[in-house]
């Protein structure tokens, strides 16, 4: 089951990525040096990455599991779209 996440700097800086399941995001935190237990579910996995930056910025980041409908309508809005998703952003 696709898990969109949307991560959002202390800047304001928003992204959405997408992570196959649990084990494709669980792989990305060991990329970034995250220690995780096999019983952690998504959530916990993202409060771990509390200050790991999937987008380059500085300062803290916090990222939420979101819907496919909330992660379409954020890109719309104009968060970086990192995902597989073929949004079009509205015209301002």
């Amino acid at each position: 089951m696709t898990t969109y996440v949307k991560s959002v700097t202390s800047h304001g800086d928003c992204a959405i990525f997408e992570f196959r399941n649990k084990n494709d995001l669980a792989r990305f935190a060991n990329e970034k040096d995250i220690w995780f237990k096999s019983n952690m579910n998504i959530e916990n996995i993202l409060d771990e990455l509390y200050y790991t930056h999937i987008i380059p910025s500085t300062g803290s980041v916090t990222h939420w599991r979101i819907t496919r409908k909330d992660a379409i309508q954020a890109i719309r809005d104009g968060a970086k779209n990192e995902t597989f998703l073929d949004v079009k952003r509205k015209e301002k």
